[in-house]
């Protein structure tokens, strides 16, 4: 699904299927990138005292993805799976700190790499 319209459903349709596919027994991390106005936090329950890195901070070289990693498995009660939650910075600082200095594609890169590696993902 492809809309850069807000509120047409990608978060929740990104949230039920990663919750799907970990409840069938699969490995899944999701990563909120909307940047300038994340809301996945909100969808999966993630209150801010349970946030210590997010994947602005990633992006900007600060902190490595294994601290932006919030593990949702138990609180979602999935019991052969695993689903893995980073989220974007929602606070107002961390949005405009992330649009001012930009968006490197090789640090994404790499932060998917690490992810998918240290997690074994199935699916990211």
């Amino acid at each position: 699904m492809q809309s850069f319209k807000g509120g047409t459903g990608k978060s929740t349709i990104t949230a039920n299927l990663a919750v799907t596919l970990a409840r069938l027994g699969k490995r899944v991390a999701v990563i909120d990138l909307d940047l300038e106005g994340p809301g996945l936090h909100v969808i999966f329950g993630v209150g801010e005292g349970q946030v210590r890195a997010t994947i602005n901070d990633v992006l900007q070289n600060s902190r490595p993805v294994q601290d932006a990693v919030i593990d949702l498995t138990d609180r979602l009660n999935i019991e052969n799976g695993c689903l893995l939650f980073c989220p974007a910075g929602h606070k107002l600082e961390e949005i405009l700190r992330i649009v001012d200095t930009g968006f490197n594609l090789q640090r994404f890169r790499d932060a998917l790499d690490n992810l998918a590696t240290e997690f074994r993902l199935d699916h990211l």
